[in-house]
């Protein structure tokens, strides 16, 4: 499953219609297709959760919606801006591998009576992993979820 983020009418269209890669920007970062991330807050800086006052200006809503959809990704290579579809023998495209760092909270049941442990930044999990992932045909994924995200300021 992966989250992705866009305007509220938009996640609702979405969600009822499915996925349309007609409705793409041009001049992406890895093509002309269908982004999503496993990040949720990766995925929550393209939430667009403004709407126009009567006086015409853009005030933000309480609210906010991205998608978590099932996605087939299938063999991947990394992205370039000019694509409109993955190359030859490859079904979608990633934004490169990256590292990304982890740190956690981790169970100690047994050793500290079931206390939790923090785990030290010499302990951080270290991954090199996509943040983002594009699709170039609609079929690849299905919008399972809307999750609606409150603000509470």
């Amino acid at each position: 499953l992966l989250f992705h983020g866009t305007a509220n009418n938009t996640a609702e269209m979405i969600a009822k219609e499915g996925f349309d890669v007609r409705q793409a920007r041009a001049g992406c970062s890895y093509g002309r297709g269908i982004y999503l991330s496993d990040s949720s807050s990766t995925a929550y800086q393209y939430c667009r959760n403004k709407k126009r006052n009567r006086d015409g200006d853009d005030v933000e809503t309480e609210e906010s919606k991205m998608l978590l959809a099932r996605v087939a990704l299938g063999r991947q290579c990394q992205g370039e801006r000019a694509m409109q579809k993955p190359p030859a023998g490859y079904d979608s495209v990633h934004s490169g591998l990256q590292e990304r760092h982890y740190s956690s909270i981790r169970s100690s049941a047994g050793s500290q009576g079931g206390a939790a442990v923090a785990v030290s930044s010499s302990q951080q999990q270290q991954q090199q992993r996509p943040y983002c992932h594009v699709i170039f045909d609609n079929d690849q994924a299905y919008p399972e979820y809307v999750i609606t995200l409150k603000a509470s300021w």
